[in-house]
């Protein structure tokens, strides 16, 4: 009976012994340095989607989840190799389902505003987290004053030209962005502008005569992950 008093007490000292700590317990959690989401609607296109942008040092899993304590929506792992040495920044998007069989308020009510929560987990163990804020502030997609579609310019001279971006109504515009891309072969030239310029000249250097090119205005909103409204057009290089 003795002996199995003595046993069981120490069975009992082994149970509540600690085990060794994980590699990342006790330590507080780090932050991401760039946690941002937001909407891209193309109004040429009639699309749009989600995308989003993290970056932070050596981590290896995140988690993101819907705001107001909603649902895991997404989850990225790290294996083999790279789970080893980490990553850094991620970007991705979503695809972007026609307006017709998607209509933007669906999607929105898919993605409501709010803090998407994201937990994570560095190469070492230690924890991640961060908030991205997404809103609905989606800005109306510029309209082009120049080239009109499919018109022939000269190549030292092409200009680029906009009205400024002022609906809806409440939403301040960050900026603009103008992309002209040659797709055979691939060249792309690229130039972000503040929300006062509203024309921009393509460098004669990057054009080439007798060749069509396709060019994006985007209407870029302040506020939460910076919606952006593309509209898309192009135009032809005389000979």
């Amino acid at each position: 009976m003795r002996w199995s008093i003595v046993a069981l007490g120490a069975a009992l000292a082994l149970a509540t012994t600690p085990s060794a700590a994980s590699p990342g317990e006790g330590r507080a959690p780090l932050e991401f340095d760039v946690a941002q989401i937001r909407i891209e609607k193309n109004a040429t296109a009639r699309d749009a989607g989600i995308q989003m942008l993290l970056d932070a040092e050596d981590w290896k899993r995140v988690a993101i989840y819907l705001p107001h304590g909603g649902p895991r929506i997404m989850q990225v792992r790290a294996s083999s190799s790279v789970g080893r040495i980490g990553v850094t920044e991620l970007f991705f998007e979503s695809a972007e389902p026609s307006l017709d069989d998607l209509p933007l308020k669906d999607l929105l009510r898919m993605f409501p505003e709010g803090r998407y929560r994201l937990v994570g987990e560095t190469t070492d163990g230690r924890e991640m987290i961060g908030t991205a804020r997404l809103t609905h502030d989606i800005p109306a997609g510029p309209t082009v004053v120049a080239p009109e579609e499919g018109a022939v310019t000269q190549v030292d001279d092409t200009l680029i030209d906009w009205e400024p971006v002022a609906k809806p109504a409440g939403i301040e515009i960050a900026g603009y962005q103008v992309i002209v891309e040659l797709p055979e072969p691939l060249r792309v030239f690229s130039v972000d502008l503040p929300a006062s310029v509203t024309s921009v000249t393509v460098p004669p250097e990057f054009l080439k005569p007798g060749t069509g090119y396709k060019f994006e205005i985007l209407a870029i909103a302040r506020g939460g992950g910076r919606n952006q409204t593309i509209t898309e057009s192009s135009f032809t290089t005389a000979s």
